[in-house]
């Protein structure tokens, strides 16, 4: 896969320890690609599957007291982004340079 940034959201900075923040990062990064562009972290045991055509993967972490979130976004091929977006978000876009991907760890509640 090309490049990605990790995204770290607030919520999932402050309430889940770091030592745990990196086990998720890496199973994610294990796990997550553009056909399954999204992993779903229970609090609970569940055993491990695949839903919707097998776009989220169902897991769990020992640890998490609240669900969370890794979604894989594609902004697509850098060649194209003044096509697809407007001069912001492109602007945005450029400060990682053919960057195509972003991996955002969010806690359920701010997805």
């Amino acid at each position: 896969m090309a490049k990605i940034v990790i995204l770290r959201t607030i919520g999932f900075m402050t309430e889940v320890s770091p030592d745990l923040q990196a086990k998720i990062m890496e199973y994610t990064l294990k796990h997550i690609n553009p056909k399954t562009d999204m992993v779903v972290f229970y609090p609970h045991r569940v055993n491990p599957h695949y839903e919707d055509d097998n776009r989220t993967l169902i897991t769990f972490m020992d640890g998490l007291t609240k669900k969370v979130y890794a979604k894989l976004d594609d902004y697509g091929e850098p060649d194209e982004w003044e096509n697809l977006y407007d001069s912001e978000t492109v602007k945005t876009l450029r400060q990682a340079p053919n960057c195509r991907y972003t991996i955002t760890f969010m806690l359920a509640e701010e997805y």
